[in-house]
């Protein structure tokens, strides 16, 4: 605007300058002056006035710039148009202008009233010079000159504008996009500046498809109003958005608050802005791309579908509210890939999975946005909840035995349990498993019994919840632990008679057990309470004698009664096996009688009998009697010879009459003992009357005959021409012996005639009886003999025999007597007489359950014992059988705490009873070895302590009518303190207290060290451990009584006793006791060393009461005299403490005595000294 008037005014000044010039000639100074005319035109070109709203545009240095003004002077005195001069000062300055807004109106000085646009009129006003001059005055000037109505426009304003919003796409970032039409203030006066930018500021927005403009609403807005925000879609295409901002001047100032008070000033104008929001590109990220590990809890696991999970980010950044809702996709994963089929949620059940998160894109039908998903995954794994059970209650429950099973603890009503897992799992239900085990008192087994028990024990019971049987492994089970206890008592039974009434039976030598049974004489059993399926043992029944006055003896017999008279009879049902119930004894007893009988007749059973000739006596068997009642018939009327009944049998050599009737025992030979030789016999039987019965004599005699025993001829051939002939009897009894005499007679011909006899000779003696015949002619195959006997009991017989063939064989059997397994030796050799046998040992392993093999024996010397380990051989004279003989003996057990080794075996059993044997030590090859323990003696308890003990090396006398069976007792070895001896937490000999003892009821005691080596056998020594090495003392002993100056050394602990394997020569201070002078010190020492050579403390027993001991150290020498010299056992360590004390500061000196077959000591020989 300024450079526009700046113009104007330099043009302006310009014509002045010219019209000076052309007016040059003209001198208004002269007398009478000038007059003057003055004229307006447009600048040309023509220079718009432009709305400023000033009037500046009128002031003398600007209006030039619009209007041309052409002021012509006429020399008053001349012609009209002659030019004059002009005054030389004359410019613009100098003329006045005013304006009107119509021809009517008034013009008004400095056109004050021309600064709105519009049509006006210029008036110009040249004033006079000087301003009194009047023309053709005397004095020189000009007239005023005046020019008006000159048409003009002040023209109005266009007002430009900027758009703030270039470029004008955007992306949609959920705010209203800043579109601003700024007003240029250079196209506007600065004073309406505010107003006209208010204009602008109410945009028109366009929602069209270019080029057409079709105002539509959107979002709920106006065509007329809120910028824009949100993508405007032209199918899946962004479409612009038409923004229009004008200047609409309204006639009616007050139509609108933003219109100026003169609208015309300004140009209406409209400007266009074409604006696309573009959809926005999110980006979602996992905002911890760490993989996630959570446990199941039954619900489906959402944690990473949290906003707090998530990165969703755009560009620009989306700042209103948007909820972008994003979605969460769930894929298996095998640990390498991802599935590509997807979950159709999120992952309830255990295991691994790829999750993706993705936002979709803007459901509206703007589509603002673009949705994204996570380019990685994120790994969820699920792992299996661990469930923990517990009883609600630990107390122990009690049950008595029904035969029932014991599932009482099943009911989770009445004992219940409780299932909890971390975290929590929603709905979770299963049903809990039980599982029973034996109970010891201390432990429960390992191993299930099965269903719940039934048996009377104490067991435990655990409670399960099993893994995830959906196969998901969703959870892990749990168990209750620990176990609930439950116990099964025992139940007390009750036994009593059906029928208490007396029973009343007739003596017939038999017991009587008629109550015994039970479906005549039942009982009544019960438990408290009742048990389902009651089955015991059948009972047993005790018998006592009658006392009278309803009063029982307390002594029982031995079985049911036999002899007449009244007995009380109680049944028993016995413990159950199982120990499930208790039984019990009917109370009162029921009374049974038994009463004598008057009927009672003897017979024989056979009325004949033969037996050969043995040489021993031959009775009538009992066997072949039989009693019965004449009252009653077959087989009620039997009864049964008894061992108190009085039988005697008569013998008689003569028949008598032959009618049974006229039978007289008078007038026939009575034999007055039992029949031996051969011969015929005629027997009567009778029976004494006693309390049971009454006597009786058969009324028939039975005959018995003994036939003379057949003898047998046997040959053997000692050497050519030499006959040796047995006499033998079959059936008799090797080496009793009975006489037989005869004669023997040799023949070369089978008839035996007595021209073709060799040689007789006649015999007599025991059986078998030998004859000689030597020098025997040559050319006779066979010979032939014949034994005629003398002896009435034996018979004749004969018998060929063909030159070295013998025909007098003995055999030996063995037989296992009783053995369970393996098999006996078998012995074929055919013996002749007199023949050594040597006897087979166990070759067969035989064997026999709970007893040991002892060699051989003939059961008629059942005292001589024959084996290899025995007597080896004996000459046979008969056959021979050898039986087994089997004894108990010593069995050393490794028991269940042993770890290894094997135990030692004793190589003499068997023992017979009252035999001595011996403890044996650990096997030293092969040692039981228990860690942290060490092996001290045997006990016959299991366990190792609860029985009696048995000390190794000593004697015991063998009692026992079972094997001996010993286990180890074990000690804790000695606990082992940091430190150095003497510091806290040190064993000290002398105090008995250790500790970590386990047993408080056996003190733990320490087993004096074993300081000897076999004397049969050089011993190899393991490598001297570093831990155990020895601590040199400076420290001498000298004993000068037995030649003995040697070093002391510090022995350490081993294993229960001290490492003084390596002493070698020298002495050793055990661990634990103090240097001499300070205290008690127990000093050991060898008594042989292990090569055989004599230890330094191998006479230590000849040391006698007063003998000196000296130890030296360095300078200073003790002397002590000994006040006892004692043996004892290894672990009686207690005493040999007891001794030491006697004394304050004395000196135990130890080594080993008495050898024992193993190469250990059975004792320790320990001399006490005392300080002088």
């Amino acid at each position: 605007m300024k450079n526009r008037l700046f113009l104007v005014l330099f043009t302006l000044l310009f014509y002045f300058a010219l019209t000076s010039t052309v007016m040059a000639d003209a001198d208004c100074s002269l007398p009478g002056g000038c007059t003057t005319s003055l004229t307006i035109t447009n600048k040309s070109p023509s220079v718009p006035i432009l709305y400023d709203g000033t009037n500046d545009w009128a002031s003398p240095g600007n209006i030039g710039n619009y209007f041309d003004f052409t002021a012509e002077f006429y020399e008053y005195a001349t012609p009209a148009n002659v030019t004059i001069s002009t005054p030389p000062d004359l410019n613009l300055s100098d003329l006045t202008f005013s304006c009107s807004t119509s021809l009517v109106d008034p013009y008004v000085n400095g056109c004050t009233n021309a600064i709105d646009a519009g049509s006006y009129y210029l008036r110009a006003v040249l004033p006079a010079s000087p301003a009194d001059f009047t023309a053709g005055g005397a004095e020189g000037g000009y007239e005023e000159a005046i020019f008006i109505d000159w048409p003009f426009t002040i023209e109005p304003l266009t007002p430009t504008v900027t758009w703030a919003a270039s470029p004008a796409n955007f992306v949609f970032d959920g705010t209203v996009k800043p579109v601003t039409a700024t007003v240029d203030s250079n196209s506007v006066v600065s004073a309406d500046l505010a107003t006209i930018q208010a204009n602008f500021d109410h945009f028109l927005f366009y929602y069209s498809t270019y080029p057409t403009l079709t105002t539509t609403a959107d979002n709920g807005s106006d065509s007329e109003g809120t910028a824009p925000k949100y993508v405007l879609r032209d199918g899946d295409v962004a479409s612009p958005y038409n923004v229009q901002a004008s200047y609409s001047p309204s006639s009616d100032p007050a139509a609108s608050p933003w219109n100026l008070a003169t609208p015309s000033n300004y140009t209406a104008v409209t400007y266009e802005h074409w604006l696309t929001i573009s959809p926005n590109q999110l980006t979602v990220e996992w905002a911890t791309p760490s993989n996630i590990s959570v446990v199941y809890n039954g619900l489906a696991h959402h944690e990473l579908e949290t906003l707090d999970s998530l990165s969703i980010t755009s560009d620009p950044v989306i700042t209103n509210n948007i909820d972008f809702d994003p979605q969460y996709t769930y894929y298996p994963y095998d640990g390498t890939t991802c599935g590509s089929i997807s979950l159709a949620g999120a992952p309830v059940n255990t295991g691994s999975y790829c999750v993706h998160a993705s936002v979709a894109d803007d459901a509206s039908p703007q589509i603002n946005y673009l949705g994204d998903t996570t380019d990685q995954p994120v790994i969820l794994t699920i792992t299996p909840n661990q469930i923990t059970v517990d009883w609600a209650s630990s107390d122990a429950v009690s049950f008595v035995y029904d035969g029932e099973p014991h599932d009482e603890l099943e009911d989770s009503v009445t004992y219940p349990i409780t299932v909890t897992s971390t975290p929590e799992i929603s709905g979770f239900s299963a049903t809990p498993g039980y599982s029973y085990y034996s109970y010891d008192g201390s432990v429960c087994d390992t191993t299930p019994i099965g269903s719940a028990p039934t048996d009377a024990g104490t067991y435990c019971v655990i409670a399960e919840i099993p893994d995830d049987p959906s196969g998901n492994e969703n959870y892990l089970g749990g168990v209750t632990d620990p176990a609930r206890l439950l116990t099964i008592t025992p139940n007390q039974l009750s036994v009593e008679w059906a029928s208490p009434s007396e029973l009343i039976v007739p003596y017939n030598g038999l017991p009587h057990p008629e109550l015994e049974d039970s479906t005549s004489h039942p009982l009544n059993v019960a438990g408290n309470p009742a048990i389902t399926g009651l089955v015991y043992d059948a009972p047993t029944y005790s018998y006592y004698d009658y006392a009278g006055d309803s009063s029982c003896d307390t002594t029982p017999l031995s079985g049911a009664p036999i002899l007449v008279g009244s007995y009380c009879v109680t049944a028993t049902i016995p413990d159950d096996t199982n120990g499930n119930f208790l039984g019990d004894t009917t109370n009162p007893a029921k009374l049974l009688t038994i009463e004598p009988i008057s009927d009672l007749a003897i017979d024989f059973t056979t009325l004949s009998r033969t037996e050969p000739y043995t040489g021993n006596p031959i009775p009538w068997l009992e066997s072949d009697l039989y009693l019965y009642r004449t009252s009653l018939a077959t087989p009620a009327n039997l009864v049964t010879l008894l061992d108190s009944d009085i039988v005697t049998f008569n013998y008689y050599t003569d028949p008598g009459l032959s009618s049974p009737a006229n039978f007289d025992a008078e007038a026939v030979s009575k034999v007055g003992n039992v029949p031996v030789d051969a011969g015929t016999y005629y027997v009567t039987a009778e029976i004494a009357e006693n309390e049971n019965h009454n006597g009786d004599l058969s009324e028939l005699s039975a005959m018995l005959e003994i036939t003379p025993a057949e003898t047998e001829l046997k040959a053997t051939w000692p050497e050519d021409n030499v006959l040796r002939i047995a006499i033998t009897v079959d059936n008799q009894i090797p080496g009793s012996g009975s006489p037989i005499s005869g004669t023997v007679c040799l023949f070369s011909d089978a008839a035996m005639s007595p021209e073709n006899q060799i040689a007789c000779q006649e015999v007599s003696g025991l059986i078998p009886l030998t004859v000689v015949f030597e020098n025997l002619p040559d050319g006779i195959n066979p010979f032939y003999a014949k034994f005629t006997s003398t002896s009435p009991n034996f018979g004749d017989s004969d018998g060929s025999f063909v030159p070295g063939e013998n025909t007098f064989f003995f055999t030996v059997t063995y037989d296992g007597n009783g053995a369970d397994s393996g098999t006996v030796p078998v012995d074929t050799t055919g013996y002749v007489l007199d023949q050594p046998v040597t006897v087979s040992g166990n070759t067969g392993l035989l064997g026999r359950s709970g007893y040991f093999f002892g060699g051989w024996y003939i059961e008629t010397d059942p005292d001589t014992i024959y084996g290899p380990e025995y007597i080896p051989t004996f000459e046979i004279t008969s056959d021979i059988t050898l039986l087994a003989k089997w004894g108990h003996g010593i069995v050393y057990d490794p028991g269940t705490l042993t770890e290894s080794g094997t135990a030692p075996t004793d190589n003499k059993n068997p023992y017979d009873p009252g035999e001595s044997f011996t403890i044996l030590n650990n096997n030293s090859v092969d040692p039981l070895i228990r860690t942290g323990y060490h092996f001290q003696k045997w006990n016959t308890s299991p366990d190792g302590y609860s029985g009696d003990d048995y000390l190794i090396g000593r004697t015991y006398p063998f009692t026992f009518d079972t094997n001996l069976v010993l286990y180890p007792h074990w000690e804790a070895n000695f606990p082992r303190p940091d430190g150095e001896p003497g510091q806290e937490g040190w064993y000290v000999i002398g105090n008995p207290r250790i500790p970590g003892r386990q047993e408080e009821q056996d003190p733990f005691r320490p087993h004096m060290p074993n300081t000897g080596f076999s004397t049969r056998n050089m011993t190899l020594l393991r490598p001297q451990p570093a831990a155990l090495a020895y601590s040199t003392l400076d420290i001498a002993i000298e004993i000068p009584v037995l030649d003995v100056q040697t070093e002391l050394v510090s022995v350490p602990e081993e294993g229960g006793s001290w490492a003084v394997d390596w002493l070698g020569a020298r002495a050793g201070l055990l661990e634990g006791s103090v240097l001499p002078g300070q205290g008690i010190s127990y000093i050991a020492a060898h008594n042989h060393l292990n090569n055989l050579e004599a230890g330094p403390f191998l006479f230590l027993l000849d040391l006698k009461e007063n003998d000196r001991i000296f130890v030296r150290n360095g300078d200073e020498l003790l002397t002590y005299t000994v006040y006892a010299n004692e043996l004892f056992e290894p672990d009686d360590f207690d005493l040999v403490e007891q001794k030491a004390s006697e004394f304050e500061n004395s000196v135990v000196l130890i080594t080993c005595e008495n050898e024992s077959t193993d190469g250990g000591y059975l004792n320790r020989r320990v001399v006490f000294a005392k300080p002088l």
